[in-house]
Order: structure tokens, then sequence, then C-alpha cells
């Protein structure tokens, strides 16, 4: 039975830590934008978990959450948590696909079930049991499931209300059940050794007066995952298993839905391949473009705009996260953003989140917004206004703050005007130090231990990395002034979080484009 789970996060390196140890004698295969785990589930039965970035963030990702979107919007669908899923998907970063062994029994197929869910809380997103037509949150409850109306046109149309049709033995779950055993039931624990980490991770909640948020623990989601947080950043199947006939609730007479034809079409032609159904073709029937667009750097303007934007969306969060649910508080930085001009480069997420009402903000939102005082940081530092800490150091809001002028137009005015932007020889030595400093951050959580860091980045094919103003200590990343080896857990985890959020700034100033959207894989 093909099983996905789709996230806002976009920590690819934690995620692909954590199914190590979650599976038994696992095998791992990795590169910056995908990952491919092999092992065994309790009872021996062999499983793959595919996860990647670039099947909803490549170049057919619109497409491709596009039709997520209209599969959710099915009306023969109807949940608690269906709302949920749909805000999600335009958030959505990773994609995660789970094969098992075509021997699996019904307990191996709900072991999966339960890894999937497991997974998505991991991820700040969902789960698809495509062949039930079941969304699944991160708990295990369902989401969403078929209405009674879909199972009678299914049951031939008779207008009594009946239970979701059962699904097929075949699909390794018993005739009388309408949702695996597994659903609603507490997922098994997973590995307690790796905190997740960074901007699109874990929704930990930023501490009530700290300077920023608490426990290194970073927003969910993928980008603010966003909206949080599906980096937030997922992959998945998005059609339909075979039930012997058209998609529940269509009529005789209606033509299939063309994602569950197209699903039906891959699982008899195997199954599902590595990062779920593809069906950006069959949406558009344009050919994905080979590369990426252009860099088109920001303007000095647009970089300004930006700033203001970022301090104001974590100036708002960590203000509800310190108890001051204050209308006048809001109202004043909506109003600092639209007289400074900046309005413009607001982004539908942090729309959302400056226009809320006090006390209205989901917490994992308001995590992922704290974060973006990192972020600030770096825009901060680029305009010349401010200097970053180093990466194992929080910026401090207030410093951040008083650096942009926050709040205050005439400040706001007074210190940029003032400052000396950074020419771009600067910036893309930063570029080259912050992508160095995550990169390593991610390739320890995937692999603890030392590293010669020289070497690493003497060899390295790709990047470029660099040592010029990263912190060393015998060797390899200073955190704390020891190596990362031997960095406190919760140091290497705070110092991860900040990682994600300055490596996403500093690429968008290379970038341009959606500061929501730029890439930060490694």
């Amino acid at each position: 039975m093909p099983v996905n789970a789709f996230g806002r996060s976009d920590d690819l390196g934690s995620l692909t830590y954590r199914l190590l140890s979650a599976l038994g004698d696992p095998t791992v295969e990795t590169d910056p934008v995908a990952s491919r785990v092999t092992g065994t589930l309790s009872g021996g039965c062999g499983v793959t978990v595919s996860s990647t970035l670039t099947h909803l963030r490549g170049p057919d990702g619109s497409a491709q959450r596009a039709g997520l979107g209209r599969w959710l919007d099915r009306p023969i669908l109807a949940g608690p948590g269906l709302a949920e899923a749909r805000a999600a998907v335009a958030d959505l970063h990773l994609s995660v696909a789970f094969v098992v062994e075509d021997e699996a029994s019904a307990t191996d197929v709900d072991e999966v079930v339960a890894l999937a869910a497991e997974v998505a809380g991991w991820i700040d997103g969902f789960v698809l049991a495509v062949p039930l037509d079941l969304v699944l949150g991160p708990d295990g409850e369902v989401w969403a499931e078929p209405t009674d109306a879909a199972a009678d046109d299914v049951d031939g149309g008779h207008g009594q209300p009946s239970a979701p049709s059962p699904a097929p033995p075949s699909a390794g779950v018993p005739p009388s059940a309408g949702v695996p055993p597994s659903a609603g039931v507490p997922p098994t624990a997973g590995p307690t050794g790796e905190p997740v980490t960074g901007p699109t991770e874990g929704a930990s909640a930023v501490g009530p007066g700290s300077a920023g948020p608490a426990g290194g623990v970073g927003p969910a989601g993928g980008a603010p995952g966003r909206a949080s947080g599906i980096d937030p950043g997922s992959t998945g199947s998005v059609g339909a298993g075979d039930h012997g006939g058209g998609s529940p609730g269509a009529g005789a007479d209606e033509p299939e839905d063309p994602l569950v034809a197209e699903a039906r079409r891959i699982l008899a032609e195997g199954g599902v391949p590595e990062g779920g159904v593809v069906v950006g073709e069959l949406l558009d029937g344009a050919d994905a473009p080979e590369v990426g667009p252009e860099p088109d750097p920001p303007t000095a303007a647009e970089v300004r705009r930006r700033a203001i934007v970022t301090a104001a969306v974590a100036a708002r969060a960590l203000a509800e996260l310190d108890g001051q649910h204050l209308a006048e508080a809001r109202a004043g930085l909506l109003d600092w953003v639209e007289a400074t001009g900046a309005a413009e480069a607001l982004e539908p997420w942090e729309a959302r989140l400056l226009a809320a009402p006090p006390g209205g903000i989901a917490e994992r939102d308001l995590t992922n917004g704290a974060w973006r005082t990192e972020g600030a940081a770096v825009l901060a530092w680029a305009l010349g206004a401010y200097e970053l800490p180093g990466p194992d150091a929080l910026a401090p809001p207030g410093d951040v703050y008083r650096a942009i002028g926050l709040a205050d137009p005439a400040l706001t005015d007074a210190a940029l005007d003032l400052a000396s932007p950074r020419d771009p020889a600067e910036l893309e030595r930063c570029r080259q130090r912050l992508l160095t400093i995550h990169w390593r951050l991610r390739e320890h959580a995937l692999r603890p231990g030392p590293l010669d860091l020289a070497a690493a980045v003497a060899q390295a094919a790709w990047g470029p990395l660099t040592l010029d103003g990263v912190p060393v200590v015998d060797g390899d990343l200073a955190l704390g002034g020891v190596a990362l080896a031997d960095a406190p857990e919760d140091l290497v985890a705070r110092a991860r979080s900040i990682a994600v959020e300055r490596h996403r700034a500093i690429n968008w100033l290379h970038d341009g484009g959606s500061f929501e959207d730029t890439d930060v894989s490694t």
C-alpha cells in the first residue's frame, strides 16, 4: 500500500537521521536534496523510505502542489483535519514515500502507517494513505476520509448511509476495517537522540521573555513552514489505489479523476516510484525546465524593504510569545511597514501573521516568526547596519531592531540611510561561510563525530565551501569554544536553527525571488 508523508519542514538531514534510528539494519543514500533509507520493520519486513525536497520545490513543484491541492479538494473527503491539510499545501517542502516489500503483512502495513504518522510529526505535515482515501495527522488521527455519501455512490447509490468502503484484503488491511488499525493510535516511539531543529522543523515554543527562540528548537515546518511550515518542503503519492472501480464518490457516467487514473497506472506497473507519484506532466503537459531561473539579486531598496518586513514579523512573534497580546503593538508594526513602503515586500504567510488579531496566531507560526530574527540580522548586516554574531550565538532581537529602526520610520531612515551596504564580494564570502557552517551542522546530524573540516572543504566539488571566517577548534567547526563533536547538544541544536535562517537570508540576497521559498539545501 503506498503511504506518503508531506511536511513543511525542509530539514532533510534531521529527518534522515531519525529514520536511521527508527528502522532496523538501516542503510542510507543521500545527496543535498534527497535521501533513501532502507531497513526493516520490527517483524523483519523490508521498507524503503525515500525523501526529497525537489518534488514539491523543484522546477515543477508548483504543479505538484496544485495537484495535491485538487486531490484534497475533492468533495468526497471530509474530516476534522481536512482544512488544515489544505491550508498546508502551499507551504510543503519535504515529500516522503514509504514502500514495503510485496509480502508485507497487515501488521507490517500498520507499522508503516504508524511510522509515517510519526514522520509527519517530525516534518510538520500529514500522511496520505492513498488506497484508502485517508488523510492522517501526525498523531495518527484520521484528518479526512470518504464521506458516507461517497460510500453510497460506490455501493450503488441507494441512498442508505453506510461506512466508508473497506479496503481490499490485498492492501494489507482487514476487509472489515474502514481505516488502518493504526489510525488514531499513537505511533510507536521513535529515536530520541536527535532534536528536530531549524526553522522548518520542530514546533517548540520560544519562552517568554527570552532573547530568542528557546531550546534551540527551530520553527516548524518548512519555511515558516511554514505557515507553519509543509519546507514547510514534501513529496508523495497524490492519487488513489485500485479499488476495482471508479474513484470513490464518482458516478458511473462521470470521468475518472486524472490523478486517480495516473496513480492506478503507476501502481499497476510496479508501485510508487521513489519520491512518490509524479503528476506534473499530467497537470499541464509541459516539460519541466532543466535548470532553475538565473539568480536575480535584489536591489538595495528591495533589501531594505525585506529587512523591515522580516524584523516586523520577528517582533510580532516574539511579543506574542512573551504574552504581549497588544492591539497597539500590532497596529504599530503594520503602520511602520506601510509608512516605510515595505508593505509591497510582504509575502502571504507574513501578511497573515502581521494582520492576525492579538492572541490569534498559532504557536508554530509564532515559533517560525521568532526565528526570523536571525534572517533580519543577516539583512541588517548586508545593509551595513549590524555586525553578525558567531554561528553559536543568537542575534539579540533588541540589537537587530535598533539597527533597522523598528516601528519608527524616522529611526529607520536614520539607521539605514547612514549605513554603507556591503559590496558583492563581501556578500559572496559570507554566503560561502554560512553554507559551510550549515552543511557541517547537517553533516554532524547525519554522521555525528569529529571531522577534518579543512580536508572536507578542500575535497568538496560543490559549494564552494570555505574556512574563511569559520571558527575552528581541533580541525572542526567550533561551537562555544570547543569542537563540534564535543559541544553540548542544546548548543548544537541552537546553532543548527540559527544556520537555517541565516542561510535563507544570505541565499535570498544572492538569488532574489520569494524569501519564503529560498533554497537552503546543503
